[in-house]
């Protein structure tokens, strides 16, 4: 799915730069600001990682957060919309917690806005 998603995409990377030397180039310039230039780099960097194969308990691990690696991770089954994005935070949240990463008194909620410049994240109360 990233790979036909990033396809769709002009690639803002020169053919003759690397794609992690092209963003360190731009990073923190108005240039990175763009919707369309920070969404191209969210998803390369998500293919990135995952041509590099490594599980998710790994990774946890490489970064150091501690965790008791379990098979009772649950699958997203339902639908993939956006009146569902939610329920998958909540799932992956849930998941977190069952392998021992233990998050302090907060819930993430999520709040869809018709305007994709509006990227926020902020404490509740």
């Amino acid at each position: 799915m990233i790979t036909e998603a990033l396809n769709q995409i002009s690639s803002p990377v020169p053919p003759d730069m690397d794609f992690i030397a092209f963003f360190e180039s731009i990073w923190n310039s108005e240039a990175m600001q763009t919707v369309a230039m920070y969404g191209y780099f969210q998803l390369a960097c998500v293919l990135e990682a995952m041509k590099l194969e490594k599980g998710f308990w790994e990774v946890l691990d490489e970064t150091g957060i501690s965790v008791v690696p379990t098979d009772t991770v649950q699958k997203y089954d339902g639908e993939i919309s956006s009146e569902h994005a939610q329920d998958v935070i909540d799932l992956c949240i849930a998941n977190l917690w069952n392998a021992g990463v233990v998050f302090e008194d907060f819930k993430i909620e999520l709040e869809l806005v018709d305007n994709p410049e509006v990227q926020c994240v902020r404490i509740g109360e």
